[in-house]
């Protein structure tokens, strides 16, 4: 909570995450390797060769996989989304982040789905304000139950630890309520599919 928001650079917990990566690949094309010397190292047929094809299997099974749209995402063009390309740059541009080369949307309900419109505001609020009394239990709960290496994101609880310890700082990028109605308009029709299936599930 200490740290500036901006990035500084190599830490020792990214340096080591880089060089156990390189030995867990190194591993994988000893794995190999050794498979492929086992079956040519000694006269057919031999065990050697069962054990060949296992390990070239295994380094097969824990190679690399490089990154790909998945299938059921509809890639959003510069064309059909002007709006939010130009948001999304903009924020990536203000952060000194990396501008993502592809924009897409599917039928996942993730932490960045929410309705649109004016209703889903005012029910926010009634429901913070309800809920007000049991926040913090709430927070201090999902900080015992939500850690985890395996999780995608900090636990709610940790989240709001930090941004209540820090000070207040202006937004760097500002979504308007005309710039959100231009992109809700773009995704209008993702938002059709989205409801219809919603609908069908419920």
């Amino acid at each position: 909570m200490g740290r500036p928001l901006e990035s500084t650079g190599w830490s020792v917990a990214g340096a080591l995450t880089v060089g156990i990566s390189v030995l867990l690949l190194l591993g994988v094309l000893a794995l190999a390797v050794t498979g492929v010397w086992l079956l040519f190292a000694y006269p057919f047929p031999n065990f050697a060769v069962v054990l060949g094809l296992a390990l070239i299997a295994l380094a097969l099974a824990l190679r690399p996989r490089f990154g790909r749209v998945p299938p059921d995402v509809d890639v959003l063009t510069r064309a059909e989304a002007p709006e939010l390309h130009a948001l999304v740059e903009e924020a990536a541009n203000r952060i000194g982040a990396p501008v993502p080369h592809v924009l897409g949307v599917d039928s996942d309900r993730n932490a960045y789905a929410t309705a649109v419109g004016s209703r889903w505001r005012a029910g926010t609020a009634r429901s913070l304000a309800a809920a007000v009394g049991r926040l913090p239990l709430v927070r201090q709960l999902s900080v015992r139950e939500g850690m985890s290496l395996f999780a995608t994101h900090p636990p709610a609880g940790l989240r709001h630890r930090m941004l209540t310890a820090r000070s207040w700082q202006d937004p760097a990028v500002v979504l308007t309520e005309a710039r959100a109605e231009r992109i809700d308009a773009e995704l209008a029709r993702h938002y059709e599919r989205a409801g219809r299936m919603v609908a069908w599930e419920s």
